[in-house]
């Protein structure tokens, strides 16, 4: 059956746990192109490798991000918990 004050409660807490993934995701962003274009300073600065890093680094912000919103639906709980998962085994190889 259908709870209205449930079911709104968990969209509530779902869009604040994707919202606050993607302004950490910016947050980050914004920060490591302040470290890029300080880094643009030194010859010796390997830029693509930077590049990949913040990328590695905001992937991982949103697989986490998206996989604790997918674990508050009962239903996707399995999917959320593999996907935290991976992500931990990415960090460790990363």
């Amino acid at each position: 059956m259908l709870n209205i004050k449930t079911d709104l409660k968990l969209l509530i807490t779902i869009l604040l746990i994707l919202f606050f993934t993607f302004i950490l995701g910016t947050i980050v962003d914004k920060i490591l192109k302040r470290f890029l274009y300080r880094g643009l300073e030194h010859k010796d600065f390997d830029i693509t490798g930077f590049k990949f890093l913040k990328h590695l680094i905001i992937t991982i912000i949103y697989i986490l991000g998206i996989s604790f919103a997918l674990i508050q639906i009962p239903e996707f709980k399995i999917i959320g918990h593999s996907l935290l998962a991976g992500a931990g085994v990415i960090s460790l190889i990363a």
